[in-house]
């Protein structure tokens, strides 16, 4: 792979960790951008895939957004996100690839793009559940070298996109986000311990935390290992309780209901493999 593009890859990687590090930011239009740099695109955005069109955020573009809006009323019958739809499939793919560079450049949505845009090739790369970045620009397929890299970072993408998901799940599920923000700066939480913390209270194990994550399993048990030590617990249980007590999880609005919002019922029963730490983190 070109130096230029390892070089991309960091930008990339740095980004992911500066998001991490601010959990509270939105930072679809950032990677877009960053994105379109990298891979010298003239258009990237963030795209969510639906079956009859597509809700598009995060636009980078440099030319007539009138155009670009035209554009997107007909992206839901795009090959691409026609193959996503009908495939399930997640891979990284380029229009040119997927149809062969006859059919594309004769496809109504290759005529459609040239006129508006002037964009001739395009890229996707899914972040799972018929949503992710597509990219274009105007001339140069995008290489083998190009379509590498963004398999490397879709993966980094998709995790980043868990995260994400996950930490907005937990933040909307409390009583006091701004009180518990608060809380878990005093205890020194990282944003990937509170979604940890947030999987740990629904009875998760740790390779399911890690499938939700994208991340391994021994990495999880890293986590955990850090939230029972800034907690000051031993165990998921007095965790989850001590969490709770800090306002860092949420009970039930239920009269009378002592379990914690989200949490499965086994996980507070005393002779559960949750409270007994079998097959749990």
């Amino acid at each position: 792979m070109p130096d230029s593009l390892l070089t991309g890859y960091q930008r990339v990687l740095d980004l992911a960790v500066d998001i991490l590090d601010n959990p509270e930011s939105a930072p679809s239009t950032t990677i877009a951008t960053t994105l379109a740099s990298i891979l010298r695109s003239n258009v990237a955005f963030y795209i969510d895939i639906g079956v009859e069109s597509a809700d598009v955020s995060a636009i980078s573009f440099d030319r007539d957004p009138g155009a670009f809006r035209t554009m997107m009323t007909v992206a839901a019958s795009h090959p691409l996100f026609q193959h996503y739809r009908d495939t399930g499939t997640h891979e990284v793919l380029d229009a040119r690839t997927l149809l062969g560079g006859s059919l594309w450049r004769n496809h109504e949505i290759f005529s459609i793009s040239r006129a508006l845009l002037d964009i001739r090739e395009h890229v996707t790369i899914p972040l799972g559940a018929m949503r992710g970045y597509s990219l274009g620009r105007s001339d140069g397929a995008y290489s083998a070298a190009e379509l590498a890299l963004l398999e490397r970072v879709q993966a980094l993408l998709m995790s980043l996109d868990r995260h994400q998901r996950t930490y907005r799940h937990w933040h909307t599920s409390i009583a006091s986000p701004a009180r518990a923000a608060e809380v878990a700066e005093d205890f020194r939480l990282t944003s990937r311990e509170i979604t940890v913390l947030h999987l740990l209270a629904q009875a998760r194990t740790a390779p399911s935390i890690a499938r939700q994550l994208r991340i391994s399993p021994r990495t999880v048990h890293k986590h955990v290992e850090n939230l029972y030590r800034k907690l000051g617990t031993s165990d998921r249980l007095s965790a989850i309780q001590r969490a709770h007590a800090l306002g860092l999880l949420q009970f039930s609005d239920t009269p009378g209901e002592k379990t914690p919002r989200h949490i499965a019922p086994g996980v507070l029963n005393s002779n559960s493999p949750a409270s007994k730490g079998e097959q749990r983190p």
